[in-house]
């Protein structure tokens, strides 16, 4: 009977110390697998958090290329040059980047708040982080003195078209004056060169007070009666009378011919017209 019991009682024991080990076994694979997640989800965190790094980094070095070619822009011309629409097109494009800066700004505050919670130190990452930064403060500075370019130089543009109205003004003003005198001159010169002349018989000569006591242009006399004309084309004057002429009015010898054509009819060639004008501005032809 001892022995039964005795038997019973190691059975027990043994019994005891499996299911002992069974659940200590159980636990421990249950502290392996949660050490597992964690340390899974840590990663996959990192993976994401670098991933994230990697397209803000990409999408600064694309705001420092566009900052580039704005500056080469206002650079190479001074932002003078541009068209009013371009130097928009500039301002707009300044607008968008500085937009974006603050949008890389805010993603990288995120990013970096989401370091600090996390379990792993991840000290390239930080540094990462701080070189991004000083890359955003940088480009800020960039677009700023892009932006006071950009209105320097719509500063200066507006002087220039101000000098240029002006000048336009002056210009103007200058070329109606200069109209105004050439059309003076060109009146004097036509006065100068303008001439009257008067074919005609004693009589009719006597009735337009052209001759007055045998003396030619004394007093009042016709000056309707007078053909004018320019000197200067006045070469050859036809008389249209085959009767006998007289100059009436100062001439000088040798500065004009009078002979007859074909048809018998007399013609007055002015062969010096200079000298032939110059002692008197009238010529009366009588016709004897």
């Amino acid at each position: 009977m001892k022995q039964l019991v005795t038997m019973a009682t190691i059975g027990l024991l043994a019994l005891s110390s499996c299911q002992s080990n069974e659940k200590s076994a159980q636990l421990q694979q249950q502290q392996q697998q949660q050490l597992h997640d964690a340390t899974k989800e840590e990663l996959v965190q990192a993976v994401a958090e670098r991933d994230e790094l990697l397209e803000l980094l990409g999408d600064i070095t694309t705001d420092v290329q566009e900052v580039k070619r704005l500056e080469n822009i206002l650079s190479a011309s001074n932002g003078m040059s541009e068209t009013p629409d371009r130097r928009q097109q500039i301002q707009s494009d300044i607008n968008a980047i500085q937009q974006a800066l603050q949008q890389r700004r805010e993603r990288l505050a995120e990013l970096e708040a989401k370091l600090e919670k996390s379990s792993t130190s991840n000290e390239k990452l930080r540094a990462t982080i701080a070189s991004l930064r000083k890359q955003i403060d940088e480009q800020s500075v960039q677009i700023t003195s892009l932006t006071n370019n950009l209105a320097e130089a719509k500063t200066q543009v507006t002087k220039l078209s101000t000098v240029n109205d002006s000048l336009a003004t002056t210009v103007t003003s200058v070329s109606n004056e200069l109209e105004q005198s050439q059309a003076q001159n060109e009146d004097m010169t036509n006065a100068m060169n303008t001439v009257y002349y008067v074919i005609a018989t004693d009589k009719e000569l006597k009735a337009h007070g052209i001759i007055q006591k045998k003396k030619v242009l004394l007093g009042d006399y016709d000056k309707n009666f007078f053909t004018v004309a320019d000197k200067r084309k006045l070469t050859s004057l036809p008389l249209r009378t085959k009767k006998k002429v007289e100059i009436m009015t100062p001439a000088p010898t040798g500065s004009y011919v009078i002979a007859k054509g074909a048809d018998e009819m007399w013609t007055l060639n002015i062969t010096d017209p200079a000298r032939f004008w110059s002692l008197s501005s009238y010529l009366v032809v009588k016709v004897k």
